[in-house]
């Protein structure tokens, strides 16, 4: 079985991560983990040894959302690179994000407030776009209240985001 792409090198966490921005009509789907985290994320997961990054966020979505998704419907369109603390773990993450438009016809659109195929503590709510570009609700990395007001998705681009924590903690949010 092939291992996470996530190594402790000294004090720090390396993780390769894949996400998706789930957009329906003026809609996002977000998803957090309710024991632990009292933000929202993209929908996603680690990229796995030998994986490349759309085979990894295929795999993802099926584990968690029971949906298999065809690899052209979905586009990259940002490299998101974070440093950041979480459970007292200095991390470095590099994100590969992808995006994918869906329509009437996709049975995920017209889900509401649902949990996990996989794990029992992650949730999954649509959010109005408008509200998450107001910053209405926590969300990380906050790159995420960028791509809510975004309309173009054809050119990749590349995000850094350092101490996250330290402007989380300090927003009005």
């Amino acid at each position: 079985m092939k291992e996470d792409i996530s190594i402790m090198l000294g004090d720090t966490k390396f993780n390769f991560r894949v996400a998706c921005f789930f957009e329906y009509k003026d809609k996002m789907l977000l998803h957090r983990n309710v024991k632990v985290d009292n933000f929202w994320n993209l929908v996603g997961g680690r990229v796995k040894c030998g994986e490349t990054t759309k085979e990894a966020l295929i795999r993802e979505l099926e584990e968690e959302l029971g949906y298999k998704f065809e690899p052209e419907r979905l586009q990259l369109f940002q490299i998101n690179e974070m440093f950041f603390v979480y459970d007292n773990i200095n991390s470095h993450e590099l994100n590969f994000m992808y995006h994918i438009k869906l329509t009437d016809d996709d049975e995920l659109a017209h889900k509401q407030d649902f949990g996990s195929c996989d794990k029992a503590h992650i949730v999954y709510h649509w959010f109005d776009k408008t509200e998450v570009a107001n910053k209405k609700i926590k969300c990380l990395p906050i790159t995420i209240y960028n791509l809510a007001k975004c309309d173009k998705f054809d050119t990749i681009r590349w995000s850094m985001e350092r101490k996250v924590n330290e402007w989380f903690l300090h927003s009005q949010l």
